[in-house]
């Protein structure tokens, strides 16, 4: 049997007073952020929160009171954490909560938009009794989950999951839809493959690059990625194009017939497309360039854009769908849902295949 996790234990891992770890951990105000963050971390850690006396003490029933309770008087918070390029006025980001309130819209449910709150009076900003559940869009620190967790609301995120603290997620299938793009690319005639992305930017790049990666093997096509174009800027698309111009004039070589860069998300592709451009690499007679997401812009570069598309409307009202069953049965297992996606094909590649077979035959 699990020992009981006290607040005792808590202070002595962290080195502060029991007087401190109380006032943490119910959200109030005297404690530095540093050491809120750690003592929630710790608490985190040795399963503190998982207790059903903490879960009572520090958030209401996740119970409803009956399958039947009206729900149109009742709001969902829509939390999207101010951390990178994640903002309602993205062309990703803000077409998933276009998502969540069409869903919500259907439903008669209102809604409340939060960046951010402070943890340590998030109870006393938030009328928890109006408050159906939570959406959390995108990557959150670790600290302001667990505040967001200890208001126990129904809860599910998109785009992130901490595997300290069970909650249903939904993700898009990255790593499906870099294998189609992988296996078109080497259908088309394309073996000279570069993943271009900074996979420690965000969990999907790294899946994205996965896919790649893990199709060239199994088809045992030899992978010889450029190290530096798995660390690009990401975040600074001018720096991204910069990097980009910098390896293909170092790499790029016009007999590798069969090139191809696929590029971690349509941002990163746009930037690759300029940098080719500055050195009249033409796309895609010499280089095919792909993306991921297909925004707006995808379609409107020069040449449009071969994409994946993630149907991100879709995301946000499968969200609220998931929530809105989290509230009616608190007790069913926790999910994990993976939405697929769909191969965009426009311009930017070439199938070097057909081009190979024109020039056969006209010699």
């Amino acid at each position: 049997m699990t020992n009981k996790v006290t607040m005792d234990e808590i202070a002595k891992r962290v080195g502060v007073s029991k007087y401190a770890i109380s006032k943490a951990l119910s959200g109030k105000s005297g404690v530095s952020e540093q050491t809120r963050d750690k003592i929630l971390q710790i608490a985190n850690e040795l399963g503190y929160f998982n207790q059903p006396r903490v879960k009572k003490k520090y958030g209401r029933s996740n119970k409803a009171s009956s399958t039947s309770e009206r729900l149109d008087k009742r709001s969902i918070m829509i939390l999207i954490p101010n951390i990178r390029l994640q903002s309602i006025e993205s062309f990703y980001w803000g077409h998933i909560v276009d998502g969540i309130v069409e869903e919500l819209k259907k439903n008669e449910l209102s809604m409340i938009i939060a960046t951010e709150y402070p943890a340590d009076n998030a109870s006393s900003l938030i009328n928890i009794q109006e408050l159906l559940g939570i959406i959390i869009v995108g990557t959150i620190s670790t600290p302001m989950l667990i505040a967001t967790s200890q208001l126990g609301l129904p809860l599910v995120i998109i785009d992130h999951e901490d595997r300290a603290i069970p909650t249903d997620t939904l993700f898009v299938d990255n790593q499906e839809g870099t294998t189609r793009l992988t296996e078109y690319l080497l259908h088309t005639g394309h073996t000279h493959i570069q993943f271009v992305g900074d996979i420690e930017f965000a969990r999907s790049f790294k899946e994205r690059w996965y896919g790649v990666r893990n199709t060239l093997e199994q088809h045992e096509v030899s992978i010889h990625q450029n190290n530096e174009l798995l660390h690009v800027n990401s975040l600074e698309i001018s720096q991204t194009k910069e990097q980009v111009l910098s390896y293909l004039k170092e790499n790029w070589k016009p007999n590798h017939v069969g090139s191809a860069l696929v590029c971690a998300n349509d941002d990163i592709a746009i930037a690759a497309l300029q940098a080719a451009k500055t050195l009249n690499i033409r796309v895609p007679e010499m280089l095919s360039i792909t993306g991921f997401d297909n925004i707006g812009a995808s379609e409107l570069s020069e040449p449009p854009l071969t994409t994946v598309h993630v149907n991100k409307e879709a995301l946000g009202r499968r969200a609220v769908e998931i929530l809105l069953r989290r509230y009616r049965n608190p007790d069913a297992a926790k999910e994990k849902i993976l939405m697929t996606t769909e191969l965009i094909l426009r311009s930017s590649t070439m199938n070097h295949h057909e081009t190979i077979a024109i020039a056969a035959t006209s010699k």
